[in-house]
């Protein structure tokens, strides 16, 4: 067994090679830089560390300024609880670094890194704290979350409700097989919008007219815990989600937070009590000073324990002494035990001291004895503090405060400067405030790879939000807001074959909160109006990304309106617009007029603007909604135009459009050998997007796969097929969504089904079905259902009627035509429709028309009109052996045979058989070659071929 290293200190032990933290065996989250500076600390224990040395061995490939390695020890030293009952881990040795002071033990023990261990999926953000006089009410939360599956958390403001929410989903989180799932409620301001949030945080896509019944089909088998944060300013909404959640399976919990009870039917409500806080020598007179405490007795209680944390947080060397442990108890005595409040003052303890600190506090906080109802005083206590703190600060620091409310979640440096500065006067002044704040907890500060990002609490942001109004400045922010959103979206288009997919959302998806933000203001100048309409344009490649493709469609038609009301000329953009709302609509429900429409119209601006690169584009989409259309002629004719202009530019990714097009059209048009040759070269290129447009959903990687398994298939290498049909789908994991339904429509099923591995193809249908329903695909759900009508027939059922016209309409699928008519009629003679017959008969489907003509001859067949079946039989083995499918020869040969045998000539029969199946090399186990092998068996049982 293999052994690891391990840090033992306190409580704690890192287990480095798992780069996993415990503390009295719990997991710990700790963010990665967070972690890398404890590890660079423990490694040098009881040695001075330099700063430098500590930035070169958590940002290794960086250059980061000092703050950000303050920030990162800051929130270390919070998670372990550093200045907390006498706990002393971090030392910092002013001018020469930090200093790791506590014991160490170095251990080596057994890792279990190889075992195999089962997590359950969610979406909890890193919490930065450790949770702080908590941990009984932790665990009784957790055992009435199993009893009574609906439980709120009410409390004022800064109570720490979300605080102990988060730490409760950790906790129960083995619990739920199928995740614990976080929603923050707070950037909303329409409940109608709730459903949605939920959605996003699941994954799934939903039909706006109806979302909660595509919601609650998701859940409906699943266990999974739901975490409803901030319900209080959309209490209606909340209460009603909360109730649908619980009636859409029996093992659906949900946890709320709120600042008063939903009074939902089935609601438990635990109230959060303050921290703890010594009580008085007189509790009937609060005038009266408390008894004298030391600072042993003070940190008995939680409230000291967290101002303490706080205090050490933003002055190194502060140590609560039996001198200032009274001050500490009646400050927060003061705050009444509030956890984001005592925070709030502890930030100040370097610029007053304690007593200093007491002082103020005692001239501007309201005193116990004024109101008696404890809520409201609570309320009016933080607001005071908060109204102080706000006093406290610079005037440049109030109105970088109030500006930063337009950030609905994380944001960055960078996003701050461009939103926030005044053009004049970017830079330093900005980077200072920031620092000012976060050292003050006006503004957490968020460890993440590659740069720091900030946030605004929810408390905090809601009282800048005031702020800000009373500035008049939002229109004029969030314009700013729009057109740095629009840079950023712009930038995220061209990362995207750059980035890897992990890195790229881990990038900008942080920004999606805000985009959406931007998106719901109603700007009142036409500057505003359109930067936000070009925004939703840049949308298209983060709602791909992250399966938004339903809110995606709904946002392009609202800027298509936009547009045309503004009533300005802007070519390009209008191009833009009309390009991607065709190929959302068609990408989700299939070829119709309204897409067709679009892009016409997109091809008609492409010329008026004699632009070539959105010629391209506009060639490119018109090439796709053929194929989709399954029109295989006029796909060849816009292939060929692609070809056309790569000849007559340099640009490489006008080369690979052209050659991606021909590779499919090749196919398509059953030109087997050309196809695979194509398809292999556009493998070789370098990862490119279109000239002129966004990221295409596929990349040719996985796209030239998905086509190329179906060619090696028809070619007769039928385990090659299985293989690259799987890379395909393995790869298709790291894009998105439609892709991974993709190669399971066009490649991954059909291989399947085509050499009998019924139990890969079951698996993708189910898979299909899922992905149609989460995320609301059409036609994927259309693809689903068709195959597995095949999958019941070769189960021993009847076949059942093909979901078409009214009814695939009225079950959100499209009608059977196109594409998968032609994959149905490859799957046996039960499934050859007239649309499929119809289709080979006009040249539309030349790829799958030997089959066509094979199915036909076997109608024929058991009509009893040999001579006919003879004919059709005779016209698909010439079609198979002109395109060099061997497949559909085997298939044709086979069916010719068996009419042979029954005729009475087996011998010519046997004859032709052989020839086809000698020819064969591989995939001697799969459905058709294992047919042909019995045939020739019965034709001539002494001569049994070898396999």
């Amino acid at each position: 067994m293999q052994t690891e290293q391990a840090f033992r200190f306190g409580e704690f032990q890192l287990l480095k090679q798992r780069r996993l933290l415990l503390e009295n065996d719990r997991a710990v989250r700790l963010g990665s830089r967070a972690l890398d500076l404890l590890t660079a600390l423990l490694e040098h224990a009881g040695d001075i560390v330099s700063k430098e040395a500590l930035m070169a061995y958590a940002w290794p490939t960086a250059v980061v300024e000092e703050t950000s390695l303050r920030f990162h020890l800051s929130s270390l030293r919070k998670a372990l609880g550093d200045g907390q009952q006498g706990r002393r881990f971090i030392a910092n040795v002013s001018g020469r670094g930090y200093c790791f002071v506590a014991p160490v033990q170095r251990l080596q023990q057994a890792s279990d890194t190889d075992a195999p261990t089962k997590n359950s999926a969610h979406n909890l953000p890193v919490r930065l704290t450790r949770i702080i006089g908590r941990s009984d009410l932790i665990q009784r939360m957790a055992h009435l979350l199993s009893e009574r599956r609906f439980v709120t958390i009410a409390g004022p403001g800064g109570m720490g409700k979300s605080t102990l929410a988060m730490a409760v989903c950790e906790d129960v989180l083995p619990h739920y097989p199928d995740g614990v799932w976080f929603v923050d409620l707070s950037p909303l301001s329409d409940g109608a919008l709730a459903v949605g949030a939920l959605a996003t945080a699941l994954g799934i896509s939903v039909d706006e007219s109806d979302p909660m019944r595509r919601v609650g089909e998701f859940l409906k088998e699943k266990r999974l815990l739901i975490f409803l944060d901030n319900c209080e300013h959309l209490i209606d909404a909340a209460a009603a989600l909360a109730e649908n959640l619980l009636a859409s399976g029996r093992q659906v919990h949900v946890l709320t937070t709120s600042r008063e009870p939903l009074s939902a039917c089935g609601e438990w409500l635990q109230r959060l009590p303050p921290l703890e806080v010594p009580a008085r020598s007189n509790p009937s007179d609060p005038s009266v000073s408390s008894v004298p405490v030391t600072a042993a007795q003070a940190l008995a209680s939680s409230a000291v324990q967290l101002f303490v944390e706080r205090a050490t947080a933003s002055q190194d060397s502060f140590e609560l002494t039996d001198q200032d442990a009274p001050g500490v108890v009646d400050i927060c005595r003061q705050l009444d035990g509030m956890p984001l409040a005592i925070e709030l003052a502890a930030a100040h303890i370097n610029a007053f001291g304690v007593s200093g600190l007491l002082a103020q506090m005692e001239r501007r906080l309201p005193l116990g004895g004024q109101v008696r109802r404890a809520g409201p005083r609570r309320h009016q206590t933080l607001r005071a503090l908060l109204d102080w703190s706000f006093d406290l600060l610079s005037t440049p620091d109030q109105r970088l405060l109030g500006r930063l409310a337009v950030f609905t979640g994380p944001f960055t440096m960078d996003a701050a400067m461009a939103v926030c500065a005044d053009p004049q006067r970017r830079g330093p002044e900005i980077l200072l405030g920031m620092e000012s704040l976060a050292s003050k907890s006006l503004v957490l500060v968020l460890p993440r790879a590659g740069e720091m990002h900030y946030r605004l609490l929810d408390t905090t942001r809601s009282y800048a939000m005031e702020r800000l109004e009373a500035m008049g400045e939002q229109g004029t922010l969030r314009e700013r807001q729009a057109h740095y959103l629009c840079e950023v979206m712009a930038q995220a288009e061209r990362d995207w074959t750059v980035l890897g997919r992990a890195e790229w959302i881990a990038t900008y998806s942080p920004f999606v909160d805000d985009v959406r933000a931007v998106l719901d203001w109603t700007f009142t100048t036409p500057e505003g109006a359109l930067a936000a309409v070009r925004l939703t344009s840049l949308f298209f490649t983060m709602a791909n990304a992250l399966s938004f493709q339903s809110e995606l469609q709904q946002r392009l038609e609202w800027a298509m309106e936009r547009y045309s009301a503004l009533g300005v000329q802007e070519p390009a953009l209008e191009f833009r617009l009309c390009a991607l709302t065709s190929l959302s609509l068609t990408l989700a429900s299939g070829p119709n007029a309204r897409a067709d429409a679009l892009l016409t119209r997109a091809r008609a601006l492409a010329d008026q603007m004699a632009a070539p690169q959105q010629q391209v584009e506009a060639i490119h989409q018109l090439f796709s909604a053929a194929v989709y259309a399954g029109n295989s002629a006029l796909a060849r004719i816009h292939a060929d135009a692609l070809s056309e202009r790569a000849t007559r530019c340099t640009d490489v990714a006008v080369a690979l459009a052209a050659d991606r097009a021909q590779a499919h059209v090749s196919l398509l048009m059953g030109e087997l050998a050309a196809a695979r040759r194509l398809m292999e070269r556009v493998m070789r290129y370098p990862m490119l997007q279109m000239p002129a447009g966004p990221p295409y959903p596929m990349s040719q990687s996985v796209s030239m796969r998905m086509l190329l398994a179906r060619v090696l298939w028809l070619e007769g290498l039928a385990e090659q097929a299985l293989d690259v049909a799987q890379q395909a789908q393995q790869l298709s994991a790291s894009e998105n969504t439609f892709s991974q339904g993709l190669v399971m429509s066009w490649a991954i099923c059909p291989v399947a089904l085509w050499t009998g591995d019924l139990q890969q193809a079951r698996a993708a249908i189910e898979r299909l079905k899922q992905d149609a329903l989460r995320y609301d695909f059409a036609l994927q759900g259309s693809y689903a259902d068709e195959y597995e009508r095949v999958l019941g027939h070769r189960s021993g059922a009847p076949v059942e009627t093909s979901v078409a016209g009214d009814r695939a309409q009225g079950r959100g699928r499209v009608s059977v035509s196109g594409p998968l008519a032609d994959f149905m009629a490859t799957l046996g003679e039960a499934f050859l429709s007239d649309v499929a017959v119809a289709r080979m008969e006009s040249g539309q489907a030349p790829w799958c028309a030997p089959e066509v003509l094979r199915s036909l001859g076997e109608r024929a067949r058991a009509a009893g009109r040999d001579d006919e079946a003879v004919s059709f039989f005779e016209r698909s083995l010439g079609m198979a052996r002109q395109q060099g499918a061997l497949a559909w020869e085997l298939r044709a040969a086979s069916s010719m045979a068996r009419l042979f045998r029954d005729q009475g000539r087996p011998a010519q029969g046997k004859d032709l058989l052989r020839t086809v199946f000698e020819r064969f090399t591989e995939g001697f186990e799969t459905a058709d070659l294992m047919a042909a092998a019995r045939l020739l068996g019965e034709l001539d049982p002494a001569a049994r071929p070898h396999s």
